[in-house]
């Protein structure tokens, strides 16, 4: 049966001094002896006034987590609009 899953992208405006302090941040030496559940992290483009964007790469703990102090200095930022996208697909 196929069916329809929403893919949402939030819009997010405002200073990104914060953010990019925070992608700034080197990821830790990694640690092989840990293993760690985490939650999916934003997918980020940082998007200029001129439509130019990059999508940074999120750095992550000695266990291979995301930095949560990165995906907080994101959610702080204000939303500024929503877009909900209607994705078809098969089993």
């Amino acid at each position: 049966m196929d069916g329809f899953a929403a893919w949402i992208e939030t819009q997010r405006r405002g200073n990104l001094e914060a953010i990019l302090g925070a992608y700034a941040e080197p990821s830790e030496p990694r640690d092989t002896s840990c293993l760690t559940d985490q939650e999916m992290p934003p997918t980020v483009w940082l998007v200029n006034d001129e439509g130019q964007g990059m999508r940074p790469v999120l750095p992550q703990t000695e266990c291979d987590s995301y930095k949560r102090e990165v995906i907080a200095s994101i959610e702080q930022m204000p939303v500024t609009g929503r877009i909900v996208q209607q994705v078809a697909y098969a089993p």
